[in-house]
Order: C-alpha cells, then structure tokens, then sequence
C-alpha cells in the first residue's frame, strides 16, 4: 500500500503547503491504489499511518531546504539532521522528530 500524508495547519499561512496539496490530490484523484491523508497538526500521533506500508510520502513545509515557494525533496537523513540542535519534542515538532520514530515502532 502506498500513502501520502499532508502535514500542516491549513489556517496559518505559510504553514498551509501539506492542506493546500492534500485539497488538489482530492480534486483529481486518479485510479493509482494510494491512500491520502490529512495529517494536520498530529505529530507523532502519524506514526500509525506509516505502519503495513511499502512506501509513505509526507508533503509538509520544511524550511531551510530552498527558498521559500520551492519544492524540494530532502533526504530522511538531512530532516532528522535538523534536530541535532537538541530541540525539545513538544507542540512544535515536526518531521525532524516523527522520522527518527519510524523504524523504532513499524
């Protein structure tokens, strides 16, 4: 099975880019066996979603990556790399710590 989980809060803007593609994937959705989720503000709570997968695609906002606007594609590594800086894992955590989780509980 395969996945896409949108990740952002579709009222702040600027934070909205996972909302804003998990809307158009709806609009055109295609016959492909993919599954879309939106994953909103849930965190670590998406763990579960990654679960019994062969292949999870997470769509959030990341910055540091490119300039602003610009789609980039960031290796697993270079995301949780930018939680080296010892940032407590609180409300807002994002890729950088729901990552590192992955292969602990799936």
């Amino acid at each position: 099975m395969k996945r896409i989980i949108c990740i952002g809060n579709r009222f702040i803007q600027g934070d909205d880019a996972g909302p804003r593609v998990f809307d158009r994937l709806m609009e055109i959705r295609a016959d492909e066996p993919v599954e879309i989720y939106d994953g909103g503000l849930k965190g670590l709570e998406l763990v579960w979603l990654a679960e019994g997968t062969g292949c999870v695609v997470f769509v959030d906002r990341v910055e540091g990556f490119g300039a602003p606007g610009e789609v980039v594609t960031p290796s697993v590594g270079e995301i949780i790399a930018r939680n080296d800086e010892g940032r407590p894992f609180d409300h807002s955590t994002g890729l950088d710590g729901l990552l590192p989780c992955l292969p602990l509980v799936c």
